[in-house]
Protein backbone atom coordinates (compact mmCIF):
# COMPACT_ATOMS: atom_id res chain seq x y z
CA UNK A 1 0.00 0.00 0.00
CA UNK A 2 1.43 3.60 -1.20
CA UNK A 3 2.15 6.21 1.82
CA UNK A 4 -0.69 8.24 -0.40
CA UNK A 5 -3.39 5.58 0.13
CA UNK A 6 -2.43 5.32 3.22
CA UNK A 7 -2.22 8.72 4.29
CA UNK A 8 -5.57 9.23 2.66
CA UNK A 9 -7.31 6.35 4.20
CA UNK A 10 -6.01 7.47 8.19
CA UNK A 11 -7.50 11.04 6.98
CA UNK A 12 -11.01 8.86 6.23
CA UNK A 13 -10.78 7.00 9.36
CA UNK A 14 -10.30 10.47 11.94
CA UNK A 15 -13.04 12.30 10.11
CA UNK A 16 -15.57 9.72 10.82
CA UNK A 17 -14.39 9.48 14.67
CA UNK A 18 -13.33 13.38 15.40
CA UNK A 19 -15.82 15.06 12.65
CA UNK A 20 -14.51 17.54 10.14
CA UNK A 21 -13.37 19.98 12.62
CA UNK A 22 -15.45 23.43 10.71
CA UNK A 23 -16.37 25.01 13.98
CA UNK A 24 -13.19 26.18 15.51
CA UNK A 25 -13.27 29.34 17.24
CA UNK A 26 -16.07 29.95 20.23
CA UNK A 27 -15.88 33.76 22.29
CA UNK A 28 -18.21 36.25 23.06
CA UNK A 29 -18.83 39.66 22.47
CA UNK A 30 -17.99 43.30 24.40
CA UNK A 31 -15.27 41.22 26.10
CA UNK A 32 -12.99 44.13 26.06
CA UNK A 33 -15.25 46.72 24.82
CA UNK A 34 -14.41 49.48 27.50
CA UNK A 35 -18.21 48.43 28.69
CA UNK A 36 -18.43 48.60 32.23
CA UNK A 37 -21.38 46.15 33.66
CA UNK A 38 -23.60 48.62 35.30
CA UNK A 39 -24.88 45.04 36.97
CA UNK A 40 -22.62 44.68 39.43
CA UNK A 41 -20.57 46.79 42.20
CA UNK A 42 -17.23 46.73 41.26
CA UNK A 43 -15.66 49.03 38.15
CA UNK A 44 -14.41 46.64 35.52
CA UNK A 45 -14.41 47.11 31.58
CA UNK A 46 -12.20 44.22 30.74
CA UNK A 47 -13.79 40.45 30.96
CA UNK A 48 -11.10 38.76 29.78
CA UNK A 49 -9.99 36.66 32.80
CA UNK A 50 -13.57 35.60 33.33
CA UNK A 51 -14.02 33.41 29.63
CA UNK A 52 -10.39 32.41 29.01
CA UNK A 53 -10.54 29.26 30.05
CA UNK A 54 -13.02 27.91 27.87
CA UNK A 55 -12.65 30.34 24.54
CA UNK A 56 -10.19 31.26 21.79
CA UNK A 57 -11.95 34.31 20.45
CA UNK A 58 -13.63 37.34 22.41
CA UNK A 59 -14.44 40.92 20.95
CA UNK A 60 -12.11 43.54 21.38
CA UNK A 61 -13.08 47.07 20.53
CA UNK A 62 -11.18 50.02 18.85
CA UNK A 63 -12.88 53.35 18.74
CA UNK A 64 -10.24 56.05 17.65
CA UNK A 65 -7.56 55.48 15.06
CA UNK A 66 -4.56 55.97 17.53
CA UNK A 67 -5.64 53.43 20.10
CA UNK A 68 -2.76 51.36 21.10
CA UNK A 69 -4.36 47.68 21.14
CA UNK A 70 -0.79 46.12 21.41
CA UNK A 71 -0.86 45.11 25.09
CA UNK A 72 -4.37 44.46 24.90
CA UNK A 73 -3.89 41.73 22.13
CA UNK A 74 -0.76 40.45 23.71
CA UNK A 75 -3.33 39.96 27.02
CA UNK A 76 -5.73 37.59 25.19
CA UNK A 77 -3.19 35.98 23.21
CA UNK A 78 -1.07 35.04 26.41
CA UNK A 79 -4.35 33.57 27.75
CA UNK A 80 -4.83 31.56 23.98
CA UNK A 81 -7.37 33.48 22.61
CA UNK A 82 -7.62 35.86 19.77
CA UNK A 83 -9.18 39.00 19.08
CA UNK A 84 -12.01 39.75 16.74
CA UNK A 85 -11.17 43.52 15.99
CA UNK A 86 -13.95 45.63 15.72
CA UNK A 87 -12.77 48.44 13.63
CA UNK A 88 -15.91 49.99 12.75
CA UNK A 89 -15.32 53.37 14.10
CA UNK A 90 -12.09 53.75 11.94
CA UNK A 91 -13.83 53.65 8.85
CA UNK A 92 -17.19 54.80 9.38
CA UNK A 93 -19.18 57.63 11.06
CA UNK A 94 -23.27 57.80 11.78
CA UNK A 95 -25.00 60.99 10.33
CA UNK A 96 -28.86 61.06 11.72
CA UNK A 97 -29.33 57.11 12.18
CA UNK A 98 -27.33 56.14 9.01
CA UNK A 99 -23.53 54.90 8.35
CA UNK A 100 -21.27 56.76 5.77
CA UNK A 101 -17.72 55.80 5.19
CA UNK A 102 -15.69 58.70 6.64
CA UNK A 103 -13.52 60.98 4.01
CA UNK A 104 -10.76 60.46 6.01
CA UNK A 105 -10.86 56.29 6.37
CA UNK A 106 -7.55 56.03 4.69
CA UNK A 107 -5.50 58.04 7.02
CA UNK A 108 -7.21 56.34 9.85
CA UNK A 109 -6.25 53.05 8.71
CA UNK A 110 -2.94 54.23 8.35
CA UNK A 111 -2.76 55.88 11.71
CA UNK A 112 -4.34 52.55 13.06
CA UNK A 113 -2.03 50.04 11.23
CA UNK A 114 1.41 51.72 12.10
CA UNK A 115 0.40 52.06 15.43
CA UNK A 116 -0.23 48.35 15.69
CA UNK A 117 1.22 46.15 12.84
CA UNK A 118 3.36 44.05 15.48
CA UNK A 119 0.07 42.35 16.54
CA UNK A 120 -1.24 42.15 12.94
CA UNK A 121 -0.49 38.68 12.33
CA UNK A 122 -3.32 35.66 11.85
CA UNK A 123 -1.12 33.95 15.10
CA UNK A 124 -2.39 37.21 17.06
CA UNK A 125 -5.70 38.21 15.37
CA UNK A 126 -9.11 35.99 14.75
CA UNK A 127 -10.80 38.44 12.48
CA UNK A 128 -11.46 42.02 11.48
CA UNK A 129 -15.09 42.87 12.67
CA UNK A 130 -15.61 45.62 9.64
CA UNK A 131 -19.12 46.61 10.64
CA UNK A 132 -22.28 45.87 12.54
CA UNK A 133 -25.53 45.01 10.67
CA UNK A 134 -24.50 47.05 7.86
CA UNK A 135 -27.69 47.14 5.66
CA UNK A 136 -29.93 47.96 8.94
CA UNK A 137 -27.65 50.99 9.28
CA UNK A 138 -27.92 52.49 5.80
CA UNK A 139 -24.66 51.49 4.73
CA UNK A 140 -24.13 51.11 0.62
CA UNK A 141 -22.40 47.92 -1.04
CA UNK A 142 -20.16 50.18 -2.23
CA UNK A 143 -18.99 51.99 0.68
CA UNK A 144 -18.84 48.27 2.45
CA UNK A 145 -16.38 46.87 -0.21
CA UNK A 146 -14.15 49.86 -0.10
CA UNK A 147 -13.25 49.24 3.14
CA UNK A 148 -13.21 44.77 2.93
CA UNK A 149 -11.09 45.20 0.17
CA UNK A 150 -8.61 47.75 1.74
CA UNK A 151 -8.21 45.81 4.83
CA UNK A 152 -8.22 42.67 2.86
CA UNK A 153 -5.10 43.91 0.42
CA UNK A 154 -3.18 45.30 3.68
CA UNK A 155 -3.70 41.87 6.00
CA UNK A 156 -4.72 38.77 3.30
CA UNK A 157 -4.06 36.25 5.85
CA UNK A 158 -6.36 37.72 8.75
CA UNK A 159 -10.36 37.27 7.82
CA UNK A 160 -13.03 39.82 7.61
CA UNK A 161 -16.05 39.77 8.86
CA UNK A 162 -19.53 41.27 8.99
CA UNK A 163 -22.52 40.65 11.26
CA UNK A 164 -26.11 41.79 9.73
CA UNK A 165 -29.48 42.35 11.58
CA UNK A 166 -31.99 39.45 10.83
CA UNK A 167 -34.84 41.68 9.04
CA UNK A 168 -32.64 43.07 6.68
CA UNK A 169 -30.64 39.74 5.27
CA UNK A 170 -32.41 39.70 2.55
CA UNK A 171 -31.24 42.84 0.76
CA UNK A 172 -27.74 42.13 2.33
CA UNK A 173 -24.80 42.37 -0.71
CA UNK A 174 -21.65 40.41 0.57
CA UNK A 175 -18.53 41.71 -1.01
CA UNK A 176 -15.87 38.94 -1.98
CA UNK A 177 -13.54 40.38 0.08
CA UNK A 178 -15.66 39.12 2.89
CA UNK A 179 -14.45 36.01 4.77
CA UNK A 180 -16.98 35.16 7.66
CA UNK A 181 -20.51 36.78 7.87
CA UNK A 182 -23.14 36.19 10.11
CA UNK A 183 -26.88 37.29 11.32
CA UNK A 184 -28.09 38.15 14.99
CA UNK A 185 -31.85 37.01 15.82
CA UNK A 186 -32.75 36.60 19.23
CA UNK A 187 -35.45 35.35 21.35
CA UNK A 188 -35.19 31.59 19.68
CA UNK A 189 -35.28 28.71 21.43
CA UNK A 190 -34.21 25.93 18.70
CA UNK A 191 -32.77 27.89 15.81
CA UNK A 192 -32.45 24.00 14.36
CA UNK A 193 -36.53 23.60 14.61
CA UNK A 194 -37.16 27.39 14.24
CA UNK A 195 -38.45 27.49 10.25
CA UNK A 196 -38.09 31.67 10.40
CA UNK A 197 -33.93 31.16 11.25
CA UNK A 198 -33.95 28.43 8.99
CA UNK A 199 -34.69 30.32 6.10
CA UNK A 200 -32.96 33.33 7.28
CA UNK A 201 -29.75 31.06 7.14
CA UNK A 202 -30.04 29.49 3.74
CA UNK A 203 -30.79 33.28 2.55
CA UNK A 204 -27.40 34.21 4.13
CA UNK A 205 -25.95 31.61 2.47
CA UNK A 206 -27.60 32.13 -0.74
CA UNK A 207 -26.13 35.88 -0.45
CA UNK A 208 -22.39 34.82 -0.36
CA UNK A 209 -20.32 35.66 -3.47
CA UNK A 210 -18.38 32.46 -2.67
CA UNK A 211 -19.26 29.19 -1.36
CA UNK A 212 -16.16 29.29 0.55
CA UNK A 213 -17.27 32.15 2.76
CA UNK A 214 -17.99 31.13 6.48
CA UNK A 215 -21.14 31.37 8.71
CA UNK A 216 -20.32 32.77 11.99
CA UNK A 217 -23.49 31.96 14.03
CA UNK A 218 -24.56 34.77 16.69
CA UNK A 219 -25.55 32.55 20.24
CA UNK A 220 -28.69 34.44 22.13
CA UNK A 221 -26.57 34.57 25.44
CA UNK A 222 -28.27 37.08 27.41
CA UNK A 223 -31.53 37.39 29.08
CA UNK A 224 -34.02 40.40 28.33
CA UNK A 225 -37.42 40.85 30.24
CA UNK A 226 -39.45 40.31 27.34
CA UNK A 227 -37.80 36.52 27.02
CA UNK A 228 -40.37 36.01 30.11
CA UNK A 229 -43.60 36.60 27.84
CA UNK A 230 -42.00 33.50 25.98
CA UNK A 231 -42.65 31.46 29.10
CA UNK A 232 -38.15 31.66 29.54
CA UNK A 233 -36.35 31.99 32.54
CA UNK A 234 -32.86 32.85 33.20
CA UNK A 235 -32.33 28.72 33.57
CA UNK A 236 -33.90 28.52 29.99
CA UNK A 237 -31.02 29.84 28.44
CA UNK A 238 -28.90 26.19 28.74
CA UNK A 239 -30.94 24.61 26.43
CA UNK A 240 -30.77 27.74 24.20
CA UNK A 241 -26.86 27.63 24.27
CA UNK A 242 -26.89 23.73 23.78
CA UNK A 243 -29.63 24.10 20.53
CA UNK A 244 -27.35 27.24 18.80
CA UNK A 245 -23.84 24.58 19.61
CA UNK A 246 -25.97 21.36 18.01
CA UNK A 247 -26.53 24.13 15.17
CA UNK A 248 -23.37 25.04 15.04
CA UNK A 249 -21.64 21.44 14.76
CA UNK A 250 -24.00 20.01 12.50
CA UNK A 251 -23.31 22.47 9.77
CA UNK A 252 -19.95 22.57 8.06
CA UNK A 253 -20.37 25.55 6.75
CA UNK A 254 -20.04 27.15 10.03
CA UNK A 255 -16.86 28.46 12.13
CA UNK A 256 -17.16 30.14 15.06
CA UNK A 257 -20.30 30.55 17.14
CA UNK A 258 -20.38 33.86 19.19
CA UNK A 259 -22.35 34.49 22.03
CA UNK A 260 -23.68 38.01 22.46
CA UNK A 261 -22.78 39.24 24.96
CA UNK A 262 -20.74 38.53 28.11
CA UNK A 263 -21.48 41.31 30.29
CA UNK A 264 -24.83 42.88 31.12
CA UNK A 265 -27.07 46.28 30.61
CA UNK A 266 -26.07 47.34 27.49
CA UNK A 267 -29.02 47.43 25.30
CA UNK A 268 -31.54 47.90 28.20
CA UNK A 269 -30.39 48.29 31.87
CA UNK A 270 -32.80 45.33 32.61
CA UNK A 271 -30.72 43.53 29.84
CA UNK A 272 -28.68 39.85 32.30
CA UNK A 273 -25.08 39.10 30.48
CA UNK A 274 -24.19 35.65 30.35
CA UNK A 275 -21.91 36.20 33.27
CA UNK A 276 -25.37 37.37 35.14
CA UNK A 277 -26.92 33.55 34.29
CA UNK A 278 -27.20 31.37 36.78
CA UNK A 279 -24.45 28.63 37.24
CA UNK A 280 -25.77 25.74 35.71
CA UNK A 281 -26.40 28.26 32.01
CA UNK A 282 -22.36 29.21 32.54
CA UNK A 283 -21.48 25.27 32.92
CA UNK A 284 -23.00 25.06 29.66
CA UNK A 285 -21.31 28.05 27.55
CA UNK A 286 -18.01 26.37 29.29
CA UNK A 287 -18.40 22.71 28.10
CA UNK A 288 -19.41 23.50 24.75
CA UNK A 289 -16.27 26.00 25.02
CA UNK A 290 -14.62 22.92 26.39
CA UNK A 291 -16.19 20.95 23.59
CA UNK A 292 -15.07 23.48 20.51
CA UNK A 293 -11.68 24.75 21.46
CA UNK A 294 -10.49 21.35 22.34
CA UNK A 295 -11.67 19.50 19.40
CA UNK A 296 -7.77 19.34 18.18
CA UNK A 297 -6.64 17.25 21.26
CA UNK A 298 -6.71 14.00 20.42
CA UNK A 299 -6.01 12.55 23.69
CA UNK A 300 -8.22 10.03 25.20
CA UNK A 301 -10.30 10.59 28.20
CA UNK A 302 -9.11 8.27 31.49
CA UNK A 303 -11.08 5.47 31.80
CA UNK A 304 -12.59 5.37 35.13
CA UNK A 305 -13.60 1.52 36.61
CA UNK A 306 -14.46 2.62 39.76
CA UNK A 307 -14.70 5.99 42.48
CA UNK A 308 -15.16 4.99 45.76
CA UNK A 309 -15.75 7.19 49.13
CA UNK A 310 -14.37 5.52 52.44
CA UNK A 311 -15.70 7.36 55.76
CA UNK A 312 -13.86 7.04 59.37
CA UNK A 313 -13.24 8.90 62.23
CA UNK A 314 -11.89 12.22 61.10
CA UNK A 315 -11.77 11.46 57.68
CA UNK A 316 -12.89 10.67 54.14
CA UNK A 317 -10.48 8.22 52.22
CA UNK A 318 -11.43 8.47 47.79
CA UNK A 319 -10.53 5.66 46.14
CA UNK A 320 -10.26 5.10 42.19
CA UNK A 321 -8.89 3.32 39.62
CA UNK A 322 -8.40 3.28 35.81
CA UNK A 323 -8.18 0.71 33.13
CA UNK A 324 -6.09 2.75 30.85
CA UNK A 325 -4.50 6.79 30.78
CA UNK A 326 -3.62 8.38 27.96
CA UNK A 327 -1.37 11.89 28.07
CA UNK A 328 -3.00 12.24 31.60
CA UNK A 329 -1.17 15.17 33.66
CA UNK A 330 -3.42 14.52 36.77
CA UNK A 331 -6.72 14.51 38.61
CA UNK A 332 -8.57 17.07 40.05
CA UNK A 333 -10.54 16.47 43.01
CA UNK A 334 -12.77 19.49 44.10
CA UNK A 335 -15.09 19.10 47.43
CA UNK A 336 -18.69 20.75 47.82
CA UNK A 337 -21.52 20.87 50.20
CA UNK A 338 -24.06 19.99 47.79
CA UNK A 339 -23.81 18.63 44.10
CA UNK A 340 -23.61 21.75 42.41
CA UNK A 341 -21.05 23.95 43.85
CA UNK A 342 -17.47 22.68 44.22
CA UNK A 343 -14.00 24.19 44.26
CA UNK A 344 -10.20 22.48 43.73
CA UNK A 345 -9.63 20.92 46.93
CA UNK A 346 -6.61 18.17 45.83
CA UNK A 347 -4.48 17.36 43.05
CA UNK A 348 -2.96 13.98 42.51
CA UNK A 349 -0.37 12.94 39.37
CA UNK A 350 -1.61 10.85 37.02
CA UNK A 351 0.14 7.96 35.11
CA UNK A 352 1.06 9.85 31.74
CA UNK A 353 0.14 7.25 29.59
CA UNK A 354 -0.68 3.30 30.53
CA UNK A 355 -2.85 0.59 29.27
CA UNK A 356 -3.31 -1.22 32.25
CA UNK A 357 -5.06 -0.79 35.98
CA UNK A 358 -3.83 1.75 38.21
CA UNK A 359 -4.97 2.20 41.81
CA UNK A 360 -5.15 5.79 43.29
CA UNK A 361 -5.73 7.24 46.69
CA UNK A 362 -6.52 10.67 48.24
CA UNK A 363 -7.68 11.19 52.09
CA UNK A 364 -9.20 14.35 52.85
CA UNK A 365 -8.48 14.89 56.92
CA UNK A 366 -10.15 18.26 57.36
CA UNK A 367 -13.87 17.23 57.84
CA UNK A 368 -16.38 17.05 60.84
CA UNK A 369 -18.32 14.23 61.91
CA UNK A 370 -21.48 13.77 60.76
CA UNK A 371 -21.02 16.14 57.98
CA UNK A 372 -21.60 15.43 54.67
CA UNK A 373 -19.54 15.69 51.70
CA UNK A 374 -19.63 15.76 48.04
CA UNK A 375 -16.53 15.01 45.59
CA UNK A 376 -16.04 15.36 41.84
CA UNK A 377 -13.09 13.74 40.21
CA UNK A 378 -11.31 15.28 36.94
CA UNK A 379 -8.73 14.36 34.98
CA UNK A 380 -6.14 17.26 33.35
CA UNK A 381 -4.37 16.07 30.08
CA UNK A 382 -0.83 17.68 29.32
CA UNK A 383 -2.11 19.96 26.73
CA UNK A 384 -4.78 21.37 29.72
CA UNK A 385 -7.60 19.41 28.54
CA UNK A 386 -10.28 18.99 31.83
CA UNK A 387 -12.61 16.17 31.68
CA UNK A 388 -15.00 15.75 34.87
CA UNK A 389 -15.82 12.02 35.82
CA UNK A 390 -18.61 11.48 38.81
CA UNK A 391 -19.71 13.27 42.06
CA UNK A 392 -19.96 11.15 44.97
CA UNK A 393 -20.59 11.72 48.69
CA UNK A 394 -19.65 10.77 51.95
CA UNK A 395 -20.70 11.27 55.79
CA UNK A 396 -17.59 11.95 57.88
CA UNK A 397 -17.37 9.81 60.90
CA UNK A 398 -19.89 6.75 59.30
CA UNK A 399 -17.89 3.85 58.94
CA UNK A 400 -18.00 2.34 55.37
CA UNK A 401 -16.62 -0.82 54.33
CA UNK A 402 -13.48 -0.66 51.92
CA UNK A 403 -14.06 -2.57 48.89
CA UNK A 404 -14.95 -1.83 44.91
CA UNK A 405 -18.51 -1.21 45.64
CA UNK A 406 -19.01 2.37 45.01
CA UNK A 407 -20.08 5.19 47.75
CA UNK A 408 -23.27 6.54 45.55
CA UNK A 409 -25.21 6.02 42.21
CA UNK A 410 -23.31 7.96 39.60
CA UNK A 411 -23.73 8.28 35.82
CA UNK A 412 -20.01 9.27 33.88
CA UNK A 413 -19.59 10.92 31.00
CA UNK A 414 -19.95 8.72 27.73
CA UNK A 415 -16.26 7.78 26.41
CA UNK A 416 -15.76 8.79 23.99
CA UNK A 417 -17.19 12.41 23.34
CA UNK A 418 -17.68 13.58 21.07
CA UNK A 419 -18.26 10.33 19.60
CA UNK A 420 -19.23 8.45 16.02
CA UNK A 421 -20.29 5.67 15.46
CA UNK A 422 -20.32 4.20 19.19
CA UNK A 423 -19.77 5.24 22.39
CA UNK A 424 -19.23 3.72 26.23
CA UNK A 425 -21.66 4.56 29.10
CA UNK A 426 -20.33 3.77 32.59
CA UNK A 427 -22.41 3.83 35.65
CA UNK A 428 -22.20 2.52 39.49
CA UNK A 429 -24.55 1.01 41.92
CA UNK A 430 -23.99 0.88 45.41
CA UNK A 431 -26.54 -2.40 45.76
CA UNK A 432 -28.18 -4.50 43.49
CA UNK A 433 -31.00 -2.27 42.35
CA UNK A 434 -33.76 -2.17 39.45
CA UNK A 435 -31.93 -0.01 36.31
CA UNK A 436 -32.85 1.52 33.67
CA UNK A 437 -31.25 3.69 31.25
CA UNK A 438 -32.42 5.29 28.17
CA UNK A 439 -30.97 7.54 25.05
CA UNK A 440 -33.34 10.54 24.40
CA UNK A 441 -32.77 13.31 21.46
CA UNK A 442 -32.56 16.66 22.30
CA UNK A 443 -36.49 17.37 21.57
CA UNK A 444 -36.87 15.17 24.77
CA UNK A 445 -37.89 12.12 22.71
CA UNK A 446 -36.56 8.51 23.49
CA UNK A 447 -34.49 6.97 21.49
CA UNK A 448 -33.66 3.69 22.35
CA UNK A 449 -33.58 1.81 25.68
CA UNK A 450 -30.52 0.58 26.54
CA UNK A 451 -31.20 -1.16 29.96
CA UNK A 452 -33.83 -2.23 32.41
CA UNK A 453 -33.64 -4.92 34.71
CA UNK A 454 -32.14 -5.80 38.16
CA UNK A 455 -28.42 -5.54 38.20
CA UNK A 456 -25.62 -6.00 41.18
CA UNK A 457 -23.36 -3.65 42.80
CA UNK A 458 -20.49 -2.04 41.12
CA UNK A 459 -19.41 -0.12 38.01
CA UNK A 460 -21.45 -1.24 34.87
CA UNK A 461 -20.84 -0.07 30.98
CA UNK A 462 -22.69 -0.57 28.36
CA UNK A 463 -22.22 0.80 24.79
CA UNK A 464 -24.51 2.58 22.31
CA UNK A 465 -24.12 1.98 18.56
CA UNK A 466 -25.81 5.40 17.73
CA UNK A 467 -28.96 3.74 16.44
CA UNK A 468 -32.43 3.89 17.61
CA UNK A 469 -34.73 1.22 18.71
CA UNK A 470 -35.41 0.58 15.02
CA UNK A 471 -32.01 -0.14 13.86
CA UNK A 472 -31.76 3.19 11.98
CA UNK A 473 -28.68 5.18 12.62
CA UNK A 474 -29.47 8.51 14.30
CA UNK A 475 -29.04 11.64 13.48
CA UNK A 476 -25.70 13.65 14.40
CA UNK A 477 -26.29 15.96 17.34
CA UNK A 478 -27.10 16.31 21.14
CA UNK A 479 -28.46 13.48 22.77
CA UNK A 480 -29.29 12.92 26.72
CA UNK A 481 -28.77 9.63 28.03
CA UNK A 482 -30.37 8.79 31.39
CA UNK A 483 -30.33 6.78 34.38
CA UNK A 484 -33.10 5.83 36.46
CA UNK A 485 -32.41 4.10 40.00
CA UNK A 486 -35.02 3.64 42.72
CA UNK A 487 -37.59 6.57 41.84
CA UNK A 488 -34.21 9.23 41.28
CA UNK A 489 -32.81 10.18 37.88
CA UNK A 490 -29.39 11.53 36.69
CA UNK A 491 -28.72 12.41 33.57
CA UNK A 492 -26.05 13.70 30.90
CA UNK A 493 -25.30 15.10 27.60
CA UNK A 494 -23.54 13.75 25.05
CA UNK A 495 -22.79 14.58 21.18
CA UNK A 496 -22.71 12.37 18.17
CA UNK A 497 -20.57 14.05 15.62
CA UNK A 498 -21.30 14.08 11.71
Amino acid sequence: MSKRLVFLVLFLLLTLVYGQGHLKYYGFAIVDCGWDDPLDSEVKTNYLSEVDSFTNVNQLCVFNPDDDIRQRVTDMNDSDVRPILHVQEIFYEDIDGTLYLRSDYQSRWNTFTSTNNSVLFPDSVAAFYLIDEPVHNGLSFEDLQTVSDLVKSDYPAIPTLIIEAWPDVDSLHIPLSIDWCGFDKYGVYDPNTDSEYQQLLATLKSKRSDPNQRIVIIMDAQFLPDYYGLGWTPDTMKTVAANYYNLAASDSDVIAMVGYLWPGGLDTPAQLGARELPQTVQDEYVRIGQLIINQDDQSLPVELVSFTAISSDGRITLRWATESELNNAAFLIERGTDERHFTLFGEVHGQGSKNSRTDYTFTDTSVVNSSTYFYRLADRSRSGKITYHSVISATAGVPMQEDEVPGAFALLQNYPNPFNPQTKINYALPKRVHVSLYIYNIMGQRVIELVNGNQSAGVHTIKWNGRDSNGKQAASGIYVYELKVNGSRLTRKMIMTQ
